[in-house]
């Protein structure tokens, strides 16, 4: 289905793309990377997107940030999860002009879930009969030494990665760690999968961030008394064919659930992953932090190559 690779940002500034697609949130960093484009006297694609949330409007970064985009001339759109397939209209209409080729630089730092998911639910069901190529880059953040813990308001399937599970068999479940300990255990008593494996970034932002992320999980790890693999925060590429091996085994005999409490960059990873196994399902956790927070940009940008690969 997808051909990943990675990529440095350099090369992404480089390149010519037909639209431009990112997010204006709470943090900082949701403008990191347009405005390193600009530095680099590049430009913007002549279409681009700005989604927005109808919450936190009144953030003084938000608010930054809403401002950024508008001097840009970035085309707003108002993402509302209940209206899932009105984003996937927009996108082909933004880039049906593109003839046999289309390219999208995606910005998915600021970006739910939700969204990311339905940009790569285009990338999948644009007209076969165009090549379609997308770069997501990713600024990473500077987190607190603290997380408020998410108030859970319930669990739901991703839309696009529902999967077809069958009650009679065995769940695997698939989890990324973060910093987030309590959306796991919630999940975990929720699903009861009879194995999983956790997966969590090392190297990470900083060094020993690997080692911080299982000392918070740790009470986690010790009750599902699974398999736990580190990979790099940095590469998409090795976190999908590491999925990718995982799946190939376990989807023989089980039911494939994702969940995701980690990066961003893993989330996509996994995303791109269960898109070739049509059985995988990824579940997620709705609710709110108790308390916004602006993430400054770390300086580092995750950057990835999708291809589309159409099968014979």
């Amino acid at each position: 289905m997808f051909d990943v690779s990675d990529t440095n940002f350099a090369d992404v500034v480089a390149n010519k793309f037909d639209l431009l697609v990112c997010a204006s949130g709470y943090e900082a960093r949701a403008r990191y990377i347009s405005k390193q484009m600009l530095k680099a006297q590049r430009g913007f694609p002549e279409k681009r997107i700005v989604l927005k949330f109808q919450d936190h409007s009144g953030e003084p970064q938000r608010k930054l940030n809403d401002r950024f985009f508008a001097d840009q001339r970035f085309e707003p759109y108002y993402y509302d999860d209940s209206r899932y397939g009105e984003f996937f209209q927009l996108l082909a209409e933004r880039t049906k002009s593109a003839a046999e080729r289309i390219r999208l630089l995606v910005d998915y730092t600021s970006m739910r879930r939700t969204q990311y998911a339905e940009i790569i639910h285009f990338l999948r069901n644009v007209a076969s009969e165009k090549l379609v190529e997308a770069t997501f880059v990713y600024a990473v953040g500077k987190h607190g030494k603290t997380v408020d813990p998410k108030i859970i308001s319930d669990y739901t399937l991703m839309p696009g990665f529902e999967g077809l599970t069958n009650s009679q068999r065995d769940k695997f479940a698939i989890y990324n760690l973060g910093f987030e300990p309590i959306i796991l255990h919630s999940l975990h008593e929720w699903l009861e999968p009879a194995r999983a494996v956790a997966i969590y970034a090392e190297p990470g932002v900083h060094k020993g961030s690997g080692q911080k992320c299982l000392r918070i999980n740790r009470k986690f790890l010790e009750q599902v008394d699974c398999k736990v693999v580190g990979t790099s925060l940095y590469s998409v590429h090795n976190y999908v064919r590491l999925f990718k091996e995982i799946a190939k085994v376990e989807a023989v005999d089980n039911d494939l659930v994702f969940v995701s409490a980690g990066p961003k960059p893993f989330t996509l990873g996994s995303m791109l992953g269960c898109s070739e196994i049509v059985s995988a399902s990824m579940v997620y956790a709705h609710g709110i932090s108790r308390e916004p927070k602006s993430i400054e940009p770390f300086g580092q940008v995750v950057a990835t190559n999708v291809k589309r690969v159409i099968d014979d």
